[in-house]
């Protein structure tokens, strides 16, 4: 999956505010403004709003640091109205002219998010700011404000979506879809050597699932959709049963006031993480398959029984991890397979601690203020690290 552009304005003035009617197409999940305010005194007033709801701003507001001649800000609305002709009204108290550009774009999840938002400025040829995506079929946006005579850049690394010479100055806007995650520059090629700013924002497809104050909650997902986000976040729930098959890169399990969560996942992916609150039981099966810089983690606070069984192929700087506080019985079943990556258990104010794994790493242990402690290791690998506070029981078996 991936964004595809949808539409496009843009429209300037010296208004307070300066306003236009703008139609995001059905489907788009995400609007954004480009502003560039002509002159070195940035625009005032706050944030833009559509439909009357303000929008956020992406990055910082940037400007050349000597003599600049143009200021330039991003601002994005996520889920925006769509099918109808609603205003955008961009505040400007002190009457600057304002050069805007609005465009929308949609996520083939129906569901957009920010993945990361940068800028720069400078003095000098060909305006460019590089971006690295952490999710794979981003939406790149670019906006440069330049102080050229003549701006009229000859390339540019997206596609256009306007480059107009204001006079004494000049301002584009460009985007890009980018298929897979990284670096990516976003610039001009303009030969002249001028003040020159740039804001860029990326924008990630995620799924989320939202449940609320239900007796029984089941969530079967199957998903083979590389650089998204699945979110599912439950509150007030008595039964809540996660069974995903995916291959993703950023995984996020939110429980609240649950007596019963299960969790049954087997993926491919690079951010895996499951925070539960006020449980009474917890169960989490787990097998993964991560590259580069991984890290899936299990945090659990006033539960009373967890247990966690992880099969894990890990590679790089992984740091898979274990958090619990305040429960009376934990179990940990881990078999782990790992090139140059750590593994971390830590458990506080718990009554037994077992844990229980086979793997090829370096073994560690380390134990405060417990009763009894069983280390039995055998291994050659990595590292392994069990740090325990304040436990009456811990057993640490590896072979």
């Amino acid at each position: 999956m991936a964004h595809i552009f949808d539409t496009n304005l843009r429209f300037t003035g010296a208004t307070s505010p300066l306003a236009s009617n703008y139609t995001c197409g059905a489907g788009s999940t995400v609007l954004v403004l480009g502003i560039v305010t002509g002159g070195s005194t940035a625009r005032a007033g706050g944030a833009p709003t559509y439909n009357g709801v303000a929008l956020t701003q992406a990055g910082s507001t940037q400007k050349a640091a000597a003599s600049p001649e143009t200021v330039v800000e991003m601002f994005y609305l996520l889920a925006p109205p769509t099918g109808s002709s609603l205003s955008i009204s961009v505040p400007n108290t002190g009457t600057a002219s304002l050069f805007v550009q609005a465009s929308t774009y949609k996520s083939g999840t129906g569901i957009s998010a920010l993945d990361i938002a940068t800028g720069g400025n400078n003095t000098g040829t060909n305006p460019l700011v590089a971006i690295t995506t952490g999710s794979d079929g981003c939406a790149i946006v670019a906006v440069v404000g330049s102080g050229a005579q003549t701006w009229a850049p000859s390339a540019r690394n997206g596609t256009q979506l306007n480059d107009t010479d204001d006079g004494s100055f000049g301002d584009g806007n460009q985007y890009l879809m980018q298929s897979a995650h990284g670096a990516q520059n976003m610039g001009w090629t303009f030969g002249t050597s001028e003040d020159w700013a740039i804001v860029v924002a990326a924008f990630k497809e995620t799924l989320v699932v939202n449940v609320n104050n239900t007796s029984a909650v089941t969530e079967s997902v199957s998903l083979n959709v590389p650089g998204y986000s699945l979110s599912v976040n439950k509150s007030d729930s008595t039964t809540i049963t996660e069974n995903v098959v995916r291959l993703i890169e950023n995984y996020v399990i939110n429980v609240s006031d649950s007596s019963a969560v299960t969790e049954n996942v087997v993926l491919l992916v690079e951010n895996y993480a499951i925070n539960v609150s006020d449980s009474s039981a917890v169960t989490e099966s787990v097998t993964v398959f991560i590259n580069e810089t991984d890290t899936p983690s299990i945090n659990v606070s006033d539960s009373t029984t967890i247990t966690e069984n992880i099969t894990v192929f890990i590679n790089e700087t992984d740091t898979p991890s274990i958090n619990v506080s305040d429960s009376s019985t934990i179990t940990e079943d881990i078999v782990i397979s790992l090139t140059g990556g750590l593994f971390i258990v830590n458990v506080s104010d718990s009554t037994t601690v077992t844990d229980s794994t086979t793997q090829i790493l370096e073994g560690g242990l380390s134990v405060s203020d417990s009763t009894t402690v069983t280390d039995s290791t055998s291994l050659s690998l990595p590292l392994l690290l069990l740090s325990v506070s304040d436990s009456s029981t811990l057993s640490e078996v590896t072979a």
